[in-house]
């Protein structure tokens, strides 16, 4: 089987878009746009679609999984991208599915890469039409896309969409590998344990305040499970890490935006 590679699909030039603001007529709610139009733009989702589940296939016989079935997740890209060009224009799901293809390029489609891609779009969403659209869009990937990926690619762990705010991502990276640290010295599966609280406590959104309020959760966890000394463990290297969030983290909230991401692994 043939598998049509990145430099030769017809959206291979898409990823340019990126600058534009589109918001200028861009949105498809309470519009008039032509029947034809739609149907034209839901032609090209589906075979975005549809080159994405060739390329799984391949490569799922290649790696010795043939059969392995790629339908619910190619299924829920092609719903994402047609629920951009239903809610922010032609424009904008061309460009994600751009977006989608330069992160994957002509190798291997993975969960990070693929992922990599569905953050560039929700970012272009966020930047193009506010902040509030991007939340939109990152509770819609985190349903249905998000659920197809995770079980498609099932390496254990439960990743997410997260909007970040600005400054957190070093410091979340800090929190992760801490956790590690800390559950390892627990015993065994702690460190997971560890995780999935956090994933928990955090939602979609990542700043200051959800991140010290999950860190709470935990430590409360710990002492009761391991007792005081291990929560005295926790509380120095928590704040350590947080001592110099405490102000610039209720700073961020109000005047910034939260940044998209994808956080993987987070709950191991």
């Amino acid at each position: 089987m043939q598998i049509t590679a990145f430099a030769n699909t017809p959206y291979a030039g898409l990823s340019a878009w990126g600058g534009a603001d589109l918001t200028q007529g861009a949105r498809r709610v309470n519009t008039t746009g032509s029947t034809s139009s739609q149907e034209s733009g839901r032609l090209v989702d589906a075979s975005f679609a549809q080159n994405m589940l060739l390329r799984l296939e391949e490569q799922a016989k290649a790696g010795g999984e043939e059969g392995k079935d790629a339908s619910g997740l190619v299924a829920a890209l092609q719903d994402s991208m047609d629920y951009l060009r239903e809610n922010f224009g032609d424009a904008t799901a061309t460009a994600a599915i751009g977006m989608v293809y330069q992160k994957v390029g002509d190798g291997a489609v993975t969960e990070e890469n693929l992922g990599q891609g569905l953050v560039a779009a929700l970012k272009f969403v966020d930047r193009n039409f506010g902040a509030a659209a991007g939340d939109q869009v990152l509770s819609r990937f985190n349903g249905e896309l998000n659920d197809q990926l995770n079980a498609y690619f099932d390496n254990g762990a439960d990743e997410r969409f997260l909007a970040l705010a600005p400054g957190m991502s070093g410091t979340l990276q800090q929190v992760t590998a801490a956790l590690d640290g800390l559950g390892d010295s627990l015993g065994e599966g702690v460190a997971d344990a560890l995780r999935r609280m956090l994933a928990d406590g955090l939602g979609e959104k990542v700043d200051a305040t959800s991140l010290r309020g999950s860190l709470a959760d935990i430590r409360q966890w710990i002492e009761q499970n391991y007792g005081a000394a291990a929560s005295a463990s926790a509380d120095a290297v928590f704040g350590q890490i947080l001592g110099g969030q405490a102000l610039a983290g209720q700073a961020t909230a109000s005047q910034a935006a939260a940044e998209k991401g994808l956080l993987l692994d987070i709950a191991a």
